[in-house]
């Protein structure tokens, strides 16, 4: 009797997080999130905002944390990272 074995790769190491500014128009430039991992990611998945959360971090009583919606995902399989774009107001 024989039996298969699926064997689950680890997941992906986050290397660096950064924000930067990134230009979206001639004057206007919007902060974004760059994610940096130590392997290639599955693109469908790297770009789905679905896989991303962002939240506010606060402190004290009362205070409660708050979801920040993201507006795109892009990842660039050639440095492995993934900038994350938050919707703008």
């Amino acid at each position: 009797m024989t039996s298969a074995i699926a064997v689950i790769p680890p997941p992906a190491t986050v290397v660096t997080v950064s924000v930067q500014n990134q230009r979206v128009a001639r004057r206007k430039t919007t902060s974004v999130i760059v994610v940096a991992f130590n392997e290639p990611l599955n693109a469908a998945v790297a770009a789905n905002l679905g896989s991303y959360t962002l939240t506010t971090l606060t402190h004290g009583k009362g205070h409660k944390n708050k979801g920040i919606a993201l507006s795109r995902a892009s990842y660039n399989p050639e440095t492995n990272t993934v900038t994350i774009i938050p919707e703008t107001n």
